[in-house]
């Protein structure tokens, strides 16, 4: 097999973040050291950093602990492993792979890392004093995702932000895990965060903790629950549209309460895509239209209802919302492409 592979741009043009280059450094490692890479990491990292508690899990290591709601329309929060469904399972596990995951640590062994990572235990200084500078293009810009902001050798970084402090950061997230390590140092603090449940607000608290550490205003922590996950969505399934509906509409004003386009879409496509019982997609198909009576403008509203009425055969109905689709978004590729298809299939 031939394969033609292009580049997305040449060697310092671009940035691109991806998993993929992670696990390939990984691979690098093994090659010039000729030791696999968790062995690697054992003797140059974790030994020498005194992790006693950390390594990189191989297919034959324990899963760590982590809970999630499968869906938009469960309530009950379960272990990653224990669910069996493969349309929902599919991007929960933590892998296979290593270089870009399957580091499993503790709070403070990371205490530990930072320690010995910054008092040139574990690199000379040289090589530290590289790593956070900021890695600039062949045309003088930076990686840069708009503002200060800009990538280096494995951390996002900040020189001088808003209260002047040079900041370093990374931060990850699986279902039912969220991650963040934070450096300031300016002031000299760490911040190391760690959760293992699925957290909307994982970063808010984040940002709650380190202001009040900065002595300013600590940053809000909503406390208001979604609308779409926690009462209509496990309505609608348990006891049907109409219940769910005047729900909806007994809660939506109240502030301990939110709900937004982007939940009430991704709770049509879990019924749609992710369920095992088919009448669930007359389900999908209440909870797309809602959406478009919630959010009239939205272009992506009318293009999801389309394709669920494509799904459970009202095609005609379904060319009428990728029309409408369009009319609010010429540019919307999905819809364009899905109504040529449909109008083709109908007219053979």
């Amino acid at each position: 097999i031939k394969l033609d592979i292009q580049p997305l741009a040449n060697p310092g043009e671009k940035h691109y973040y991806n998993n993929l280059n992670y696990i390939l450094l990984a691979l690098l490692i093994e090659k010039v050291s000729k030791n696999s890479f968790p062995e690697y990491m054992r003797k140059n990292i974790f030994e020498k950093a005194s992790m006693k508690n950390t390594y990189v899990r191989q297919g034959h290591d324990p899963n760590t602990a982590r809970y999630f709601r499968p869906t938009y329309y469960d309530t009950v929060y379960l272990n990653v492993d224990s669910v069996t469904n493969r349309k929902i399972h599919t991007n929960y596990p933590l892998g296979g792979t290593y270089g870009d995951n399957n580091i499993i640590t503790t709070i403070d062994d990371m205490v530990l890392f930072i320690k010995a990572l910054n008092n040139g235990n574990l690199l000379p200084t040289a090589l530290i004093d590289k790593m956070y500078q900021p890695v600039e293009l062949a045309n003088g810009s930076f990686f840069s995702t708009g503002g200060t902001k800009t990538y280096t050798l494995g951390w996002n970084m900040n020189k001088k932000n808003s209260l002047g402090q040079f900041v370093a950061w990374h931060d990850g997230s699986l279902v039912g895990l969220k991650t963040i390590l934070f450096q300031n140092f300016t002031d000299d603090v760490t911040y190391i965060m760690y959760e293992n449940k699925d957290c909307s607000s994982f970063f808010q608290q984040f940002l709650a903790i380190s202001n009040v550490i900065d002595n300013i205003e600590p940053n809000h922590v909503s406390l208001s629950q979604s609308l779409v996950r926690n009462a209509y969505g496990p309505a609608l399934v348990k006891k049907g549209p109409e219940y769910a509906f005047a729900l909806f509409n007994t809660l939506k004003s109240d502030p301990d309460w939110y709900f937004s386009e982007f939940e009430m879409n991704d709770l049509g496509y879990h019924l749609l895509l992710k369920s095992d019982f088919e009448k669930h997609a007359e389900l999908a198909m209440e909870a797309f239209k809602f959406n478009t009576l919630l959010f009239p403008k939205s272009s992506n509203a009318y293009d999801s209802y389309a394709e669920a009425l494509v799904h459970l055969g009202f095609k005609e109905a379904a060319i009428l919302m990728f029309q409408k689709a369009l009319s609010l978004n010429p540019n919307n590729e999905s819809a364009k492409y899905n109504l040529k298809r449909l109008i083709i299939e109908i007219s053979n």
